[in-house]
């Protein structure tokens, strides 16, 4: 279905999805376009970013900074990234992570006060039977 107004693709499905990935490109006024994604994964508002979440966890009290970052990966869809950077190697946050779902790890930075790593949640393997 095409919009009159400014001519560009929409859908009727209000974000909730067809159960197939169907994609647009909407400007929303600001100088630059965001793809939409209409299928699997995200919160179910029927917005999709393409790039890559990046979670800056030193800027995060240190009191809170572990349920932050377990929730921002446990937010992730399957195939989906993110990138941590953190003040030093996130060894403990990064095994639980491998504990909820298979991970790849991918370190970008690892410098002292600054590590940077891109965490991409894994396909969960379908158990035979």
């Amino acid at each position: 279905m095409t919009d009159t107004d400014s001519g560009a693709d929409t859908c009727d499905c209000g974000g909730q999805g067809h159960g197939h990935n169907h994609e647009h490109g909407h400007d929303h006024g600001h100088g630059h376009n965001h793809g939409h994604n209409h299928g699997e994964g995200g919160c179910g508002c029927g917005h999709q970013d393409d790039s890559t979440p990046v979670l800056d966890a030193r800027l995060i009290p240190h009191a809170v900074r572990p349920g932050a970052v377990l929730g921002a990966f446990s937010s992730l869809g399957e195939g989906d990234a993110m990138i941590l950077i953190a003040p030093h190697r996130p060894g403990h946050l990064l095994q639980a992570m491998a504990a909820q779902a298979p991970v790849d790890i991918e370190y970008l930075v690892d410098e002292p006060g600054e590590c940077q790593v891109r965490i991409t949640r894994l396909r969960t393997p379908v158990s035979p039977g």
